[in-house]
């Protein structure tokens, strides 16, 4: 048995991957080597998007969502990795930077840092919002997906166990594409 949804064939629900790391990994590539033929589907949402949809309509949810310190985790008999950041994460002028959301691996906020009422009806705004501005992609055998998964939710619809669905997934950090376009450009 898996200790890992993702090698399941349940659906799953938009999230962040690995938030209980830090860093957290940013650019994501899923690769498509076999597709479901029902079901299956890729799920995206723009957590940018949502969250300054928040900021707009309410922004004592905003507010809540990104001062309240969630403490994500994963452990096994391996290892045991854990992260904390807000949900939304701000740079010093305000503007949103990351948004982390994983609720298979996110801790209970602590009562003395939130109103607990307050925070899961901002989490609940928010992913109502995310569920909105969901889209859908079914990926065929050859197609890759690349998306920043400190931006990109990413979820997945359902399928039959006995059907075959294989996704190879990898991390490239931002840092690392950054400075192979500047040399590919000083070139």
């Amino acid at each position: 048995m898996s200790n890992n949804l993702a090698y399941t064939s349940v659906g799953l629900p938009l999230h962040t991957d690995n938030p209980y790391r830090d860093p957290c990994p940013t650019v994501q590539l899923l690769h498509c080597l076999a597709a479901a033929p029902t079901g299956g589907a890729s799920q995206f949402a723009d957590g940018f998007h949502a969250a300054e949809r928040l900021r707009d309509e309410d922004p004592e949810s905003f507010e809540v969502l990104t001062s309240t310190p969630l403490t994500f985790r994963f452990h096994d008999d391996d290892v045991d990795l854990r992260a904390s950041r807000p949900m939304i994460e701000l740079d010093l002028r305000g503007e949103v930077v990351a948004v982390s959301v994983n609720h298979r691996s996110m801790e209970a906020p602590s009562p003395t840092h939130v109103d607990l009422d307050s925070f899961y009806r901002a989490y609940q705004r928010f992913a109502t919002l995310l569920q909105e501005g969901q889209i859908e992609l079914t990926l065929r055998p050859g197609e890759l997906v690349a998306f920043d998964n400190r931006r990109v939710l990413h979820g997945r619809a359902g399928f039959e166990l006995t059907e075959r669905r294989h996704l190879q997934g990898c991390y490239i950090d931002m840092d690392a594409i950054w400075s192979a376009a500047r040399q590919a450009t000083s070139k």
